[in-house]
This record gives structure tokens, C-alpha cells and sequence, in this order.
């Protein structure tokens, strides 16, 4: 990845991928514990020089499978406005927080 290659020196031209498309996570009703509030999830994302996402990572722990499936493909789905560097369109990555909303 670019941005971990590269040590950024003060003064450098760099800005954040910013969302330009979001998708939600909705949590069935049969995944979400009785009367507790539904999990947050952190998922680490690389979005790509034309801000796609192409990778995810769960970061949270002790968080059911189907859970972290539902988190992962809604950060899929996200796109973004890619970073810049100089600039220039680069790949970065970012964490994403996600906090469920019950179906």
C-alpha cells in the first residue's frame, strides 16, 4: 500500500478518503440479544485509488460469525471519494466503526 510505504512528513498534501456512498448494517431480529443493545463492530477497510473497497478486516473481537458477515458486506458496499496525495488519487485504508440497527 502506498500510504504505508511512504512516511508522510509534515506539510505533506494528503487527505482522507471521504464516504460518498454508505450502507447501513441491519441486524435481523433473530441475531440480536434479548434485551441487550446490539454490538458495535470495528472493521478495518482498503479502499483502492478509485475508491472502492477491496479488502476488509474485523477488528472487533468476540463478535458472532454472522454478525461480522453482515458488517463486512455493508462496508463492501460503501464507496468512496479515494484519498489524495499531491493531488493524486492513492489507495488507502481506514477503520470503520459500525453500530447495528435492528430489522
Amino acid at each position: 500500500n502506498l500510504l504505508e510505504r511512504r512516511r508522510l512528513r509534515a506539510g505533506s498534501n494528503f487527505s482522507q478518503a471521504r464516504p460518498v456512498h454508505e450502507v447501513k448494517p441491519w441486524l435481523p431480529a433473530d441475531l440480536q440479544p434479548d434485551g441487550a443493545r446490539p454490538p458495535d463492530v470495528d472493521i478495518k477497510v482498503w479502499i483502492d485509488n478509485t475508491g472502492r473497497v477491496t479488502r476488509t478486516e474485523l477488528l472487533s473481537g468476540d463478535i458472532a460469525p454472522k454478525i461480522a458477515d453482515i458488517a463486512s458486506n455493508a462496508a463492501h458496499n460503501w464507496t468512496f471519494e479515494p484519498a489524495r496525495l499531491s493531488d493524486r488519487p492513492v489507495s488507502s485504508e481506514m477503520v470503520m466503526h459500525f453500530r447495528f440497527v435492528p430489522k
